[in-house]
């Protein structure tokens, strides 16, 4: 996938999965990033087979798969937040 999305391809997967986070949640605090980037790696069944892997090591379709799970845990989150449906997983 290279840096086609803008990020080092040698960046680990939950690197970019944290940078996406915070990008989507500007507001959300610093552990709650790290803890869904976490979770993300090993609970969202589309994103954990890459646990493992760098950027650059996902193709295409597997990035950008990457990057719609992240959006959908980031939506859940801050709909969580707003709503005050307790704290955000």
């Amino acid at each position: 996938m290279a840096d086609q999305q803008g990020y080092n391809p040698r960046l680990p997967l939950r690197d970019v999965i944290a940078s996406l986070l915070r990008l989507t949640l500007p507001d959300a605090p610093k552990p709650l990033i790290e803890r869904l980037a976490d979770e993300a790696l090993t609970g969202n069944r589309y994103i954990a087979p890459y646990a493992d892997a760098c950027w650059g090591d996902l193709s295409e379709s597997a990035g950008d798969l990457v990057a719609q799970e992240v959006g959908l845990i980031a939506r859940e989150a801050s709909q969580r937040m707003v709503w005050g449906r307790g704290k955000p997983t």
